[in-house]
């Protein structure tokens, strides 16, 4: 039996934990023990004691300082997880190394978790790296910008790569570039090129393996009036909630919406529609579904694409919003920034339903990759996983 941590830091929503705990739960069915080390201990109590999984917290910075301005770069993103703070990097990175002496782990599997796999490298301890292609870029040196818009801050994002750069190669020997050093024994990338963040610079021939299958976990809710079109939303309270709301239910859909965190005001408000706070069932409703309203999360956008399912997408932060840009290049859907949610849903919304070319194009990226079984990614990172462990001194 080997021992496999499975480490995730950086990101807020349950996508990469869904990412891994299939990958985990296939391990441990195969007699390994497996050991997360995150951030949430909410998600950890909720998802991973029911299997019988441990974790532990994972080293998380305090007093880091602030970039005064966008994050516009993979670089800028490790410094405000303090990067360019010698002694708060190399504080968070030693803190991971006792954690590894401690459990003394056989592998280590990366899934936005920069610093795990910075301290795996200095221990000498073999890792495995999952995800997007926001989470794993094509290239760190120097890092891509994903605001060229913000030329003006050319300068800034060169000064803090240069400090990212600087401070991680400290740690080192022998200093590599930052993207020799932030890449895994072994990659891959869970996403499908349409969606791919980094899509124009990613080289050629890099394989994508697709989704993990996520936990279809939540209540299982049906679409009820087969003469209307079926309409699919997941998004958080935000102010143009109401509007949203007004505009779905005057559209004449069958609307099932969740919105975990919608108060009982706003519910009493819009009675003529399906609202839930917890989740429901994703796939199966996909199966019947006109049209998905999202924020632009990767996991939701991906399985809606392998569904044939068309989007309206109303992104909140830079990943969402490079989500958006490619569903929109692909045909497959429309955005909208929040800026122009008030003026401009009830119109995309219209275009969205009525007009078939979204459906089409959609329904075109799904038939693509039909061929490709649910499970391949999972087979194949398990396996990659296990001759890791085989091959380890």
């Amino acid at each position: 039996m080997s021992r496999i941590i499975f480490a995730w830091e950086l990101g807020e929503n349950h996508g990469h934990l869904w990412r891994l705990l299939p990958i985990a739960l296939a391990l441990q069915a195969r007699g390994h023990d497996v050991v997360f080390g995150l951030k949430s201990m909410a998600s950890a109590q909720r998802y991973l004691a029911p299997h019988g999984i441990r974790w532990f917290a994972c080293p998380t910075p305090t007093n880091v300082t602030t970039l005064g301005r966008e994050i516009a770069t993979y670089a800028d993103i490790l410094a405000t997880y303090g990067a360019t703070q010698p002694d708060l990097l190399g504080g968070m990175v030693h803190a991971w190394q006792h954690l590894y002496a401690t459990l003394q782990p056989d592998l280590v599997v990366i899934d936005h978790a920069p610093l795990a796999l910075l301290a795996a490298k200095r221990a000498g301890i073999g890792t495995v790296q999952v995800g997007t292609g926001f989470t794993i870029p094509p290239t760190l040196s120097p890092a891509p910008c994903f605001r060229p818009w913000e030329a003006s801050n050319a300068e800034a994002h060169a000064q803090t790569q240069a400090a990212v750069e600087r401070n991680i190669q400290a740690l080192f020997d022998s200093p590599q570039p930052l993207t020799t050093l932030l890449t895994a024994d072994h990659t891959r990338l869970l996403t499908l090129p349409e969606l791919d963040h980094y899509a124009p610079l990613r080289p050629p021939g890099t394989t994508f393996l697709g989704p993990i299958p996520e936990p279809d976990t939540g209540e299982r809710v049906q679409w009820q009036q087969p003469d209307k079109p079926h309409v699919f939303v997941y998004l958080q309270v935000q102010p143009w909630l109401d509007t949203v709301l007004t505009a779905l239910e005057a559209s004449g859909a069958e609307v099932i919406a969740v919105i975990p965190d919608l108060s009982r005001e706003t519910a009493n408000r819009h009675r003529g529609l399906r609202l839930y706070r917890q989740p429901v069932r994703l796939l199966t409703l996909l199966a019947g579904c006109t049209l998905a309203i999202t924020h632009a999360g990767h996991g939701t956008a991906l399985n809606c694409l392998l569904a044939g399912v068309p989007m309206l997408l109303l992104p909140q932060h830079i990943e969402q919003l490079m989500v958006t840009e490619r569903v929109a290049a692909m045909g497959a859907g429309l955005g909208i920034l929040p800026a122009y949610v008030e003026t401009g849903f009830r119109a995309v919304l219209h275009d969205l339903l009525s007009n078939p070319k979204y459906r089409d194009a959609a329904r075109t990226i799904a038939a693509r990759h039909h061929s490709v079984p649910r499970d391949r990614a999972l087979e194949e990172v398990t396996g990659l996983m296990e001759d890791a462990l085989t091959q380890r001194p």
